[in-house]
């Protein structure tokens, strides 16, 4: 939030402690220092300059240490650049654990108990050259026996991010924090330092997370149902008409926390503080057995377990495991089948249960071939700079030459180049096995990080 005044402010003190120098101590025909008169005074402090834990020299230093097999440090900022080009930050570094302890981090004490009402939110500027799982808490206790956990996703890339934890229903004396890179893992930084290095800074309580919320929200809508109307019964969904009667928060005693909120110009559930979440339409049951499967499609950045069950009006309910994939739209049809011991002829309830923030879109039940084989928009447009890439197939860059999309290998895949909604695309139809040959041009992609791909199926 204050990067940018931060090293403004740092150059212009450089700039003054050194004038001050010059002008006190010359000798000869220079200037000479007056006795009794005082030193030139400091710039004074930018409002806010130190509301975030920042590490500058101008703040009062925070109170932190690293903890098992961790060491954390104040240094340089070895890269100034985006969000985040202050002077210093936190350099912290996860070692092997000689004691299996692998929850190592570092905790960052509190002058003063956190006042909530002031939000019950949290940013957190970090650096990884790797895609990690940083775990941040809220500590309530001096050994960490209490307290509040979040876990967000940073996308790696060598480039400072800022993640927003989340904490809508909190209710705790907040006496520090807590933040762990790859929370369970142990640390290599003995013997792979690039990818147990990690940076962080600007520690931030705020309102809100709002809008996009630094990685905690999906900035793109779900993706649009393809099935026809006709075949459909939707719970929700802007793409259908919902059925009547539908409770999307009944009283149930969770400590979800409900809203409807505006995705991309879509309206979207967001349960946030997720334990257990019902939807509720006892009044209008639906009769779903003569239907195929069930759908959805859910994000989140820090959920690692959610289940989603259907509930029939004889109480019996079965649960579905959900494939958790952070920060991207993951769409399930799930067959009815799944729900053995539901009756189907009767379903009133669906309910959701597991942890962190989920966002839901797109619920209905939906009868067999009712969605489409092919997809109804391109694959999403790449962003990577075209320097850094290496392409094979795409129409946002050059592809390397002497590219032969299918290799007689003695396939039974049927191989075509399409146009979905103006874009060029791979169809594998009937897969079993289909290769790409570059055999003519092979590529040095040892300096490169991670292989890219979209894909679609029915």
């Amino acid at each position: 939030m204050h990067a940018l005044a931060s090293m403004r402010f740092s150059h212009l003190l450089t700039l003054i402690i050194s004038a001050f120098v010059l002008t006190g101590c010359g000798e000869g025909e220079g200037p000479q220092p007056i006795a009794g008169t005082a030193a030139t005074p400091l710039p004074a402090v930018p409002p806010g300059f130190c509301d975030a834990i920042n590490f500058e020299i101008l703040c009062p230093a925070p109170s932190f240490f690293g903890f098992a097999s961790v060491d954390t440090f104040v240094i340089d900022n070895p890269d100034p650049s985006g969000i985040n080009d202050s002077e210093k930050v936190a350099e912290t570094k996860k070692y092997p654990n000689p004691l299996d302890e692998f929850f190592g981090g570092t905790r960052i004490d509190l002058p003063a108990a956190l006042d909530l009402a002031n939000g019950r939110s949290f940013t957190v500027k970090v650096w990884s050259s790797r895609p990690v799982r940083v775990f941040f808490k809220l500590e309530e206790t001096n050994d960490g026996t209490l307290g509040l956990p979040l876990e967000l996703t940073h996308g790696g890339g060598s480039t400072w991010e800022e993640l927003c934890f989340d904490f809508p229903t909190a209710d705790l004396t907040v006496i520090a924090y807590s933040i762990i890179f790859d929370n369970g893992e142990e640390g290599q930084a003995d013997t792979n330092p690039d990818d147990w290095t990690f940076y962080f800074d600007d520690i931030e309580q705020v309102a809100s997370c709002g809008s996009g919320g630094g990685g905690n929200e999906p900035t793109e809508a779900a993706p649009a149902p393809t099935a026809d109307a006709a075949n459909v019964i939707s719970l929700f969904s802007d793409a259908y008409t919902n059925i009547d009667g539908i409770d999307y928060n009944p009283n149930w005693g969770q400590a979800t926390v409900v809203t409807q909120v505006d995705i991309a110009g879509n309206n979207t559930l967001k349960y946030a503080g997720l334990n257990y979440q019902g939807t509720d339409f006892a009044g209008n049951a639906q009769d779903v057995s003569g239907l195929e499967s069930f759908h959805l499609d859910f994000w989140t950045a820090d959920s690692t377990e959610l289940n989603v069950y259907l509930i029939s009006t004889d109480a019996a309910e079965t649960a579905y495991a959900l494939p958790v994939t952070p920060n991207t739209w993951v769409s399930v049809d799930i067959p009815l089948t799944e729900f053995a011991g539901v009756d189907l002829t009767s379903v009133m309830q669906l309910k959701f249960d597991g942890n962190g923030t989920i966002f839901i879109d797109n619920m209905y039940f939906q009868a067999a071939g009712a969605t489409a084989n092919e997809p109804a928009v391109a694959a999403p447009t790449p962003t990577a700079d075209a320097a850094d890439v290496i392409s094979l197939f795409s129409d946002a860059y050059t592809d390397i030459t002497d590219i032969d999309y299918n290799p007689n290998w003695g396939q039974a895949t049927v191989v075509t180049q399409v146009d979905i909604a103006g874009n060029n695309t791979l169809k594998y139809e009937g897969l079993n096995y289909q290769g790409t040959d570059f055999a003519a041009n092979p590529q040095d992609v040892s300096g490169m990080e991670t292989f890219h791909l979209d894909f679609w199926t029915a």
